[in-house]
């Protein structure tokens, strides 16, 4: 899936929110159902929209490189965060290997031979079937073959096995220079540190396959607590509904029962006073002929 970025065709530097919703205004013309869009894409390029737009969801997104989501279950988002894990030390498997590959086999003159002839291969598959990618392909990876062989005629092989691990790592596609410094000088460590042996590669591999095995795991264990845990909880919330319906309905109210009386309103000692004279006034007969 791609990122919301790459859905939007801005970049991290772009200017929130104006690029962003320039771009967004633009696609989503393009993308409408109305316009003879699908419904899927147009929604998930709202939601990017409304994830890049927004400074605190983008940090978010930015850090943990996926959308929580507004509203989002623990089993959702261990479903999501499951098959990103997975892809990820997945990629990081090809790349160590395709690295291994490129390293120690490229040390000899019979794989770069081979390497050379394979890309002469693509471009003429390419050139005979007119597909241009195919063909581009065979020029592009052929430049691996030729520099390994010029590095190793010029004793250069350090500098190309360091440049080789730098890209494994990453140089070529983070856009910060302080996170290409820190890949290149990653690239460096590991190869002074750790050499360029078939038996590393072969280890590191071994590493990423256990490391894949104790992530399922690990992810089928949580999904399968947090589950149980949200179960016992609705389990606890059900039965207290229910026992609060049962004690509303076995105490109904009186309908019928007058409401209290009012409580007098107290009164002041000289308003107290005046009411005891004019009631003994009265109740007195000879006052009142008089």
């Amino acid at each position: 899936m791609d990122s919301y970025y790459a859905m939007l065709k801005v970049t991290r530097d772009s200017k929130f929110p104006d690029d962003v919703t320039k771009s967004y205004r633009k696609l989503a013309l393009r993308a409408h159902p109305d316009k003879g869009g699908s419904k899927e894409a147009f929604d998930a390029l709202h939601r990017a929209y409304e994830v890049l737009k927004d400074e605190e969801k983008r940090k978010v997104y930015d850090r943990f490189g996926f959308d929580f989501g507004d509203d989002e279950s623990a089993d959702e988002l261990l479903g999501e965060l499951s098959p990103m894990a997975m892809r990820l030390i997945g990629i990081a498997i090809f790349r160590a290997a395709l690295c291994g590959a490129v390293v120690v086999g490229l040390r000899y003159r019979v794989p770069r031979t081979l390497c050379i002839a394979a890309c002469g291969g693509c471009v003429v598959y390419g050139r005979t079937r007119s597909d241009r990618d195919f063909e581009f392909l065979g020029y592009r990876a052929v430049f691996v073959p030729l520099v390994a062989w010029l590095a190793s005629y010029m004793g250069l092989t350090f500098v190309f096995d360091v440049v080789v691990y730098a890209i494994t790592f990453g140089a070529l596609e983070w856009e910060s220079l302080g996170v290409k410094g820190a890949a290149l000088g990653a690239a460096l460590v590991g190869r002074w540190w750790f050499g360029a042996s078939l038996w590393l590669f072969v280890k590191v591999l071994l590493g990423f396959g256990v490391l894949l095995i104790v992530a399922h795991l690990f992810f089928v264990v949580v999904a399968s607590v947090v589950k149980e845990v949200v179960d016992l909880k609705l389990a606890a919330y059900g039965d207290k509904f229910r026992k609060c319906m049962k004690e509303g309905q076995s105490t109904p109210a009186k309908e019928d029962e007058a409401p209290p009386a009012p409580a007098a309103p107290k009164s002041s000692p000289r308003t107290a006073r005046k009411n005891s004279m004019n009631a003994g006034f009265l109740n007195n007969p000879k006052k009142k002929n008089r």
